[in-house]
């Protein structure tokens, strides 16, 4: 007897009547939905355009054919962005998590009232060749609205202050006893080699620019730990050893409230934040030489740049700014205060240490006062502005990054070979104290 099906159609609807089973053959098949309803919806604004645009050509006589094809390839061109739509949860290029895409509808059939831009921010992380702009420095900048970042640092397009990312990344968890130790054992080590030769040793750490600015790139502020972390182990260092160490973060954010401590395109401190250091390790190291005079800003003329100095007299944009590969000049919207001493001209010898291809630079002043050498980090560079005019003469060891390659038994010969009487350590970070020897 032969299978029948039969149809029954009422007003309301239809009816299917199976006098046998109904075998379907099923093929399997996966449907993005988001994909589906991008293209349904431009394809619906593709399609109504252009059927309104032929209908209105066959009315109007001065309809160009060219605007219709331009306004066809123009919506086909829609589909590339997301032709290949990336489906990873991390950009590696980035090194950050990509923006996850959240239902329209939520738990309990809820509505996600921010679905528009939550699928903004989806879709503006996973177009196709959005790696490619991403690795393209200009067309990056100029697509970043206020925040532009590359590598380990981040602009803020409106205040243009860069900042440094790692920073607010770091562990707030305080120093372990093994790295308090560590210090211990390097500053100890150190102390011992200056007692042998007669020397005073003193140690300055300069804050980092984003203790002293914690909100001026608002999407990485922060309650900044370093502060805690640093007077951490700098009382510990002092109890176990006696060294003191200068740390003059109450001074420069007091600055900061009037002037500039710090460079917005650089990690330096400006002339002026330069100069509080000076300042207060000064005032340490007269307690023990009693007769050293220490300089006040009145013994210095001044100029302004938009520029930044950190070296003498050179004058650039910016490390910052130079690393993230910036070409907008608009970005050094700040006139920063510079100091030039009154009345001696700084002499400088430069030489090199073929062992350590760390750069020596040589301060010599005519004054009949204590021989001083200055070892440190590119934070040294500043306080040269004006530190060698209280001694009779200034040697500054810079050492290069990364610090771990230079260690301090390296220049022990050195330091005892050009007669110092006071050595004084300079970094940007108390944890490099852990790295003076092996």
């Amino acid at each position: 007897m032969k299978k029948r099906t039969v149809i029954s159609i009422l007003l309301t609807g239809f009816v299917l009547f199976l006098s046998n089973k109904l075998w379907l053959n099923t093929v399997k098949f996966s449907l993005n939905f988001y994909i589906f309803i991008s293209i349904s919806v431009l394809a619906f604004l593709l399609f109504y355009k252009l059927t309104n645009y032929l209908a209105e050509f066959k009315d109007i006589k001065n309809k160009s054919v060219i605007e219709i094809i331009f306004l066809t390839v123009f919506f086909i061109a829609l589909f590339v962005p997301m032709s290949h739509i990336n489906k990873n949860s991390v950009s590696e290029q980035e090194n950050r998590t990509l923006a996850k895409l959240k239902p329209f509808f939520i738990e309990q059939g809820k509505i996600n009232y921010d679905f528009g831009k939550n699928f903004n921010d989806w879709f503006n992380d996973r177009f196709f060749t959005r790696e490619y702009i991403v690795s393209n420095d200009f067309i990056s900048y100029k697509l970043a609205k206020r925040y532009y970042e590359k590598g380990h640092f981040c602009l803020d397009k409106k205040t243009h202050w860069i900042v440094n990312t790692d920073v607010f990344k770091a562990s707030s968890d305080l120093y372990g006893k093994e790295d308090l130790d560590k210090a211990v054992y390097n500053v100890q080590k150190l102390k011992d080699f200056c007692n042998q030769n007669n020397i005073k040793l003193y140690i300055l750490i300069a804050p980092r620019k984003e203790e002293i600015y914690p909100d001026v790139v608002k999407k990485y502020s922060a309650n900044f730990s370093q502060y805690e972390k640093t007077n951490q182990m700098r009382k510990y260092i002092t109890d176990k050893t006696g060294i003191p160490i200068i740390y003059p973060f109450e001074e420069l954010k007091e600055l900061s409230k009037h002037d500039f401590a710090y460079f917005k395109t650089d990690h330096h401190w400006t002339d002026n934040g330069a100069y509080i250091g000076y300042a207060e390790l000064m005032k340490v190291i007269q307690k023990d030489f009693p007769n050293l005079y220490i300089n006040k800003k009145s013994d210095f003329d001044t100029f302004y740049s938009n520029k930044i100095r950190i070296h003498q007299n050179e004058m650039f944009e910016g490390i910052s700014y130079k690393l993230m590969g910036l070409h907008d000049k608009s970005l050094l919207d700040t006139k920063y205060e510079y100091l030039k001493y009154k009345n001696y001209e700084l002499k400088i010898e430069k030489c090199l240490n073929s062992k350590s291809l760390c750069k020596i630079h040589h301060f010599k002043t005519t004054k009949a006062t204590p021989n001083l050498t200055v070892y440190g980090d590119s934070f040294m560079l500043n306080l040269l502005q004006s530190l060698p005019y209280s001694f009779g003469k200034t040697e500054g060891i810079y050492i290069a990054f990364p610090l771990a390659k230079y260690k301090m038994k390296t220049f022990e010969q050195h330091i005892k070979d050009v007669k110092t009487n006071i050595l004084v350590l300079c970094f940007c970070e108390i944890d490099h104290l852990t790295e003076l020897y092996e």
